[in-house]
């Protein structure tokens, strides 16, 4: 699945799940599908970073979703890399339920 159709994929689970609780009517959001949106949109991450405010930050985090595997997110003085894997010496680990990680993030 592409970038854009994880974003779309995303806005529909999103904001069905919000719409389904307005209306109090069942919506559910599988973790596979959770992984698959998260996943797909971590590529598009660093071009969302505010250059300015991330100017000298340093930190690198790993982010672990459950049943899934890790990805590992580095913020070097104005750029963050986004890959899959593990990081040894990592700033902050989180484990996370994929469903909770993406209606959270």
């Amino acid at each position: 699945m592409g970038q854009a159709e994880a974003i779309g994929l995303g806005e529909l689970l999103v904001h069905g799940f919000d719409l389904a609780r307005a209306l109090r009517r069942p919506w559910s959001i599988s973790d596979d599908d959770a992984r698959t949106v998260i996943y797909g949109v971590a590529p598009i991450l660093p071009s969302l970073i505010d250059r300015e405010r991330a100017r000298g930050f340093r930190a690198s985090y790993e982010l672990r979703l459950r049943g899934g595997s890790s990805l590992a997110l580095r913020f070097e003085d104005e750029a963050l890399t986004v890959e899959a894997g593990t990081v040894a010496d990592a700033d902050c680990r989180i484990s996370a339920n994929p469903r909770a990680f993406l209606l959270l993030s």
